[in-house]
């Protein structure tokens, strides 16, 4: 985010509208909603203090649920010391921590690394303007971490310094990897984001920096649709299109940024990603499947709707409903016989089915003369999830196309869902069961054959309440895993409600199929693009052995409670958030553990650098981040630059042996370690460099 002198961050809410200075060097890409020259007079002062005080409110509110009143202090202690009276770099890092309360509920040492974090990027994004590029290549580098030096976080406690340093470095490796992406002309590809996100894995540290650079990404993105929502008034002729800069933000944000929100266990953060990039990225289909989750159940649907042609007047009124949520939040009585819309039919068929599955199971006296534990959980499809598998189903359609049926259809998008309940899996139930031992010395080995005895015996009680729609669609996944070691049973099937057929899957599966399948080994080996894993063999079983272990990684906030059963709680509040912290560090440290198991198999298997062919006036030309494998040196990545076309010139024209790494000039043989920069001089005329 840059910050000059004279212009500073816009709070969220505030009836001012963005405004870019015409004196802005134009070679410095400034994003335009956070950028609002001063006001001087007295009434936006007055609206710019009521929006920061509102902000402040809702962020004390929210930490107050589960933080101390200590640990509240603390980190208003931490913003005060930063911010001072500056009430729009206040709001804006008010917003900035409410994403990490409200979306992980992040500990206050994280809290008041992250105040230090945002201000300090903001003082190097100013440095950096005023320098206009012409910095050091190292200190450029470094920028980020020489920008915490004097702030003063140092008062809070080396836990505090510790997440802010790796912040900080997480930072300078994004900032790396846009500077030498700049130039560069083509879309993210698949094999981009996944070596940018192995990058970022890559860089050791706390998991909890590498949380506060995913809500950056969050922050980037709402502030840029709080921006195009203050353009509401110009939506005559359609939406304006997204720039290059604002493109590239929207496809990081859900190829890079949501997947490692997943990957640490922040499934809201994940949601919210995915969520605001699809609206702004794709709008015509974010307006298409916006539709259908709020037409009525019986109104008919338009060609239009299922192309996702862009409705303007229905892209101002979703536009204005996000502008002012005060005048859409309120509750609106129906009358009996009032049509509902398919969001709000989904949402009661979801708590219907639910209610009556747990009776089904509460009400078997074999199922519960058997289980330890079970959870019953529904969830209907993001809009996000929803349009991608709604591609799917227009892509199995095309394919059993033949001939004349193929030619006569004139648009792709004719073969898509009209309705959100052509989408089998749009409502889904789970079932996680575990099985109580019948003696104290059972073999897990019984009881675990029992957990998968159990869990066909559900899908056959849920079978007979719910009889399956389609038996193609009878997936068992516990005989025949999945490749990455995922197992479940899935069936689709349908429940009458209003008068009409509204489909649901079931998924069945055991209390230890479901850790690994969402922390463990499932995603354990996701990083590895196009391995296939025997889920038969000694790997397979050790790395889930090691995964089901309970376990309290080091880098996680712990309250120093004992765990006496007579332990006395002061207050009720206390006793409140100490569960509350229990029950979040319990539900994430198997995803810890599994982040932390990917990052030391990276670093067994891979290193991830970056490679930039730059020309003399230091501006990069092309350049690429290279997945190689362990030990590899640095004319390996240049075979790879060469070969992937990042050094377009055939090195026939680089600076004969001179290849930067780093900032330091190295030989072509020395080893690559993770996160390295290798730069590669652009002279017209050198020697060829050899690569024989």
């Amino acid at each position: 985010n840059i910050v000059v002198s004279n212009i500073a961050i816009i709070p969220r809410g505030t009836t001012q509208q963005p405004s870019l200075s015409e004196n802005m060097d134009e070679q410095i890409e400034i994003p335009p909603w956070l950028l609002i020259p001063l006001a001087g007079d007295k009434k936006s002062s007055e609206n710019l203090s009521r929006s920061c005080g509102k902000i402040i409110t809702k962020l004390t509110v929210a930490m107050n649920i589960y933080l101390t009143t200590p640990e509240i202090s603390a980190v208003f202690d931490a913003i005060d010391q930063n911010v001072g009276n500056d009430l729009y770099k206040k709001a804006g890092l008010g917003d900035f921590l409410l994403i990490l309360v409200e979306t992980m509920e992040m500990g206050h040492h994280a809290l008041i690394a992250a105040t230090f974090h945002y201000c300090s990027c903001i003082k190097a994004a100013k440095r950096e303007h005023l320098e206009n590029g012409n910095m050091d290549k190292i200190e450029g580098e470094n920028l980020y971490l020489c920008s915490l030096a004097g702030t003063g976080i140092e008062n809070f406690g080396t836990e505090v310094i510790r997440i802010g340093l790796d912040a900080a470095r997480l930072k300078g490796t994004e900032s790396l990897a846009a500077r030498m992406s700049s130039q560069s002309k083509r879309r993210l590809t698949r094999t981009d984001a996944g070596n940018l996100r192995s990058l970022l894995l890559s860089v050791r540290g706390d998991w909890r920096a590498l949380a506060i650079r995913v809500a950056a990404c969050l922050y980037r993105l709402r502030g840029l649709d709080s921006h195009r929502l203050g353009q509401v008034s110009q939506l005559f002729d359609g939406l304006p299109a997204l720039t290059s800069y604002e493109n590239k933000v929207c496809r990081e944000a859900l190829h890079i940024y949501a997947p490692l929100a997943h990957r640490l266990g922040f499934n809201s953060l994940k949601i919210a990603l995915e969520g605001t990039a699809f609206r702004l990225l794709y709008r015509r289909q974010y307006m298409a499947v916006s539709k259908m989750y709020s037409r009525s159940e019986n109104s008919p649907v338009s060609e239009e709707n299922t192309r996702g042609e862009l409705d303007v007047g229905y892209a101002i009124q979703d536009a204005k409903r996000r502008l002012f949520p005060q005048r859409s939040g309120m509750i609106q009585y129906r009358q009996f016989g009032d049509s509902i819309t398919i969001g709000e039919g989904m949402k009661e068929v979801m708590d219907d089915v639910t209610q009556r599955m747990k009776r089904v199971l509460q009400e078997d006296d074999v199922f519960m003369e058997n289980i330890a534990s079970v959870s019953v959980t529904a969830r209907i499809k993001e809009p996000y999830s929803l349009w991608k598998k709604m591609l799917r189903i227009r892509a199995q359609r095309l394919s059993k196309m033949k001939g004349k049926e193929f030619a006569n259809s004139i648009h792709a998008s004719s073969c898509l869902p009209s309705s959100v309940t052509e989408v089998h899996d749009a409502i889904a139930l789970r079932v996680v069961l575990r099985t109580r031992k019948l003696t104290p010395d059972e073999d897990d080995e019984v009881t675990e054959a029992r957990d998968r005895a159990l869990c066909y015996y559900v899908q056959e009680l849920c079978r007979d309440r719910w009889p399956a729609v389609d038996e193609a669609r009878l997936k068992d996944y516990i005989k025949s895993p999945k490749p990455n070691g995922y197992q479940s049973l899935h069936y689709s099937s349908q429940t009458r409600w209003h008068g009409e057929n509204w489909p649901f899957e079931l998924q069945v599966r055991s209390a230890d199929m479901h850790r690994v399948a969402e922390y463990g080994i499932a995603a354990h080996f996701d990083y590895k693009i196009g391995s296939q894993l025997d889920v038969n063999s000694d790997l397979y079983l050790k790395n889930v052995e090691e995964c089901l272990q309970q376990n309290n990684p080091n880098e996680m906030e712990v309250e120093n409670i004992s765990p006496s059963k007579n332990f006395i709680f002061e207050n009720y509040d206390t006793m409140i958030r100490v569960g509350r912290k229990r029950e979040r560090d319990e539900r994430q440290a198997p995803y810890l553990k599994a982040l932390s198991e990917t990052r030391m198999d990276m670093a067994r298997e891979k290193v991830i650098v970056m490679l930039t062919a730059e020309k003399n006036n230091g501006m990069p030309e092309s350049g690429a981040i290279i997945s190689l494998p362990s030990g590899a040196c640095v004319l390996d990545a240049l075979r790879e630059g060469k070969k992937k076309e990042v050094l377009d010139i055939s090195l026939s024209s680089a600076s004969g042996p001179h290849v930067y790494r780093n900032g330091m000039l190295t030989g072509i043989t020395e080893q690559l370690r993770s996160g390295d920069m290798l730069v590669v001089p652009i002279m017209d005329g050198a020697n060829e460099l050899a690569l024989q």
